[in-house]
Parts: structure tokens; sequence; C-alpha cells
């Protein structure tokens, strides 16, 4: 859950690099948590406006920021993350360049933050 908050914490910074725990770790509880939303909704329903839609709209920006970060980390260019507006083929995409290994050196968009010590977000 740290590297959720960590995430969240750097939602407007787009400037770095993140390297995959970072970036599966929080789609991971991100859309483990959207879909606990859901069953909640499910079981009480809630119309005027739905959680899981503020949930979403709410991930957004942290999501779009982490999956830049993580390009940035691949030695791509962020822009590679408008793909994730392509359903299921730019999902697919984005998701196979996520899994690959980050530039162990320092590259145009910072070091490698494999090495750089995280900031702590939650004590552990």
């Amino acid at each position: 859950m740290r590297w959720f908050f960590a995430a969240l914490n750097k939602s407007f910074d787009f400037g770095w690099r993140s390297h995959r725990r970072e970036f599966w770790r929080f789609w991971g509880w991100a859309v483990a948590l959207y879909l606990l939303i859901l069953l909640f909704e499910f079981i009480l329903p809630i119309q005027p406006l739905r959680a899981s839609t503020l949930f979403g709209l709410a991930m957004l920006l942290p999501g779009f920021a982490v999956t830049v970060r993580r390009m940035h980390d691949i030695d791509r260019n962020g822009f590679w993350a408008l793909l994730l507006l392509l359903p299921v083929l730019g999902w697919l995409i984005v998701g196979f360049l996520a899994t690959r290994p980050g530039i162990r050196d320092k590259n145009e968009w910072g070091p490698d933050p494999r090495r750089v010590r995280p900031i702590p977000i939650m004590p552990r």
C-alpha cells in the first residue's frame, strides 16, 4: 500500500522515473480498490454520483503520471502513455513496455529509481 500512496503523492510529477515495483503496485492497488468499491455498490446500490466513478476519475491523473514516469524509466518518451487511450490494444502495449527493466544508469529523466532511496510516505 506504501507504493500506492507514494504514486498518489507524485500525481503531478511527470519529469522523473518510476520503477516496475511502483508502477505495478500502484495499478494493482488501484484496480483492487476499484473492484472493492464496485462490490459495495452492487450490495448497497448508490445512484446519484457513484463512488466507483469518482474513484476512477480520481485515479486518472496519478495513473497517467506513474505511467509516464515508467515510460521514462525504460528510456521512452512520456507520450507513449497516451496509448492508454486505446482500449485493449493500447493497454496491452503499455503493459508489455512496463514489464521491461529500466535503464540502469542516469538518463534524460533522472537517476535510476532503484538506486535512489524512496521518501517514506507511510510507516511500515
